[in-house]
């Protein structure tokens, strides 16, 4: 715990797991609690939150990784990055409202009382912030700040969950959007109290200039990464209706413990390479270790106990979802490979190389999954094409990535 590398990975591996452990609680009160269509229709709806947060993000989560370590004015900084992040989701949310009726019918109902509508845009802004200051602890090498939020914000949800059932199917949504809403300010008073941080609605051009170029490839890389998670449940959705998009997302639920794993380390990565290019190798190496030594147990224990796990959430989602839960398991090799070389090109800057990744991986694997359920696999084929997407993914990653290596030992020799 005296290394920075390996603590930060750790208390992200553990925020990440909490995070994951308690949605995992989570979705069984709400599969015991509300119908599978209801189910169905809030997964959708959440997942359209991500996607639209995901736009006024900007790429500002990576872009505060980088250049806040060595800003001379901390403040201005994050004050910058956070009031154009909020203006930027809070656009997107009204934005895809309008459009809704073109993109998705069975998320109508978001539109159909004020108070839902308010309920989203709410939702919208309160991740999009979310994220960036979850990523300004990570810069601060405080991950334990990150790991308090998220235990806070999941203990609410499940408090909320129970506690809006009359609200029928919206009271999922409306649960995850008043956590979210009030996960945020707790962040913003641990920011103040631990860091001296006084916040402001405020833009400072010179810093957004600097910031731009990496903020704009990261933008696209972030969301890129993002979109095949964010968008399956939409897919599904519609294509084969909200009840199979339960089941699917029961179990994509249960596998995000594993890719957790991978998550918190490729971040924490990302930090000491921001810290401190010259150690890279080094850390590569150590990161890969811990990565490997809890990914291969974690990956057999979920495939071995999937009926179990499943069993807790009812009988509808242990006989359809116990395929779909080992296939998604699996990919976590490929999600372990992936997350962490995406960090590393980002510490050597190839951001070109990043892009193209991203885009390749994301086009290969949304149409793998379009193409087998629209080929009659159900389901069970939209894991297929999910564990297929991410070899490819991983591939075209680890290509880039011993590129970009060596042409920085030919360059440095």
């Amino acid at each position: 715990m005296h290394d920075s590398l390996y603590r930060n990975s750790i208390i992200l591996l553990m925020a990440n797991l909490a995070n994951a452990g308690f949605s995992f609680i989570f979705w069984i009160f709400a599969a015991h609690f509300y119908t599978q269509t209801e189910v169905g229709q809030a997964t959708a709806a959440i997942a359209a939150v991500g996607l639209v947060s995901g736009f006024g993000v900007l790429g500002f989560n990576n872009s505060i990784i980088r250049f806040l370590p060595k800003a001379r004015d901390k403040n201005k900084l994050i004050n910058s990055a956070l009031t154009v992040v909020a203006i930027t989701a809070l656009l997107s949310g009204i934005v895809f409202l309008l459009l809704l009726p073109h993109l998705s019918s069975s998320l109508l109902f978001i539109r159909h009382k004020a108070w839902y509508t308010v309920g989203f845009l709410v939702f919208v802004v309160s991740m999009a912030i979310n994220t960036v200051l979850d990523n300004t602890f990570t810069a601060f090498r405080s991950t334990q700040y990150t790991l308090f939020k998220n235990i806070l914000v999941n203990v609410l949800e499940i408090i909320f969950v129970i506690a809006f059932l009359r609200l029928a199917g919206f009271g999922i949504f409306a649960a995850y959007s008043l956590s979210f809403f009030l996960v945020v300010l707790t962040g913003f008073g641990m920011l103040i109290r631990r860091f001296a941080y006084r916040p402001s609605f405020a833009i400072n051009r010179d810093i957004l200039q600097r910031m731009a170029k990496f903020s704009l490839a990261n933008y696209v890389v972030s969301y890129l990464n993002s979109l095949p998670g964010l968008a399956l449940p939409i897919i599904i959705t519609n294509l084969l209706g909200a009840k199979l998009n339960a089941i699917y997302y029961i179990a994509y639920s249960v596998a995000s413990m594993l890719f957790a794993i991978p998550l918190g380390i490729g971040n924490s990565l990302f930090a000491e390479g921001s810290n401190d290019e010259t150690t890279l190798r080094n850390n590569i190496k150590r990161a890969a270790f811990i990565n490997a030594l809890m990914m291969i147990p974690a990956i057999i224990l979920v495939i071995l106990l999937a009926p179990f796990i499943l069993f807790f959430f009812g009988k509808h989602y242990s006989d359809q979802g116990v395929t779909i839960l080992r296939i998604l398991a699996l990919s976590g090799i490929f999600l372990a490979v992936s997350y962490p070389c995406g960090s590393i090109l980002n510490i050597l800057h190839k951001l070109k190389s990043l892009i193209a990744v991203n885009f390749f991986g994301v086009v290969a694997l949304i149409g793998l999954v379009y193409i087998f359920i629209h080929e009659g696999h159900g389901i069970a084929g939209a894991a297929w094409g999910w564990l297929i997407g991410w070899a490819v993914y991983a591939a075209a990653y680890v290509l880039a990535v011993w590129r970009a290596l060596s042409s920085t030992s030919s360059t440095s020799s």
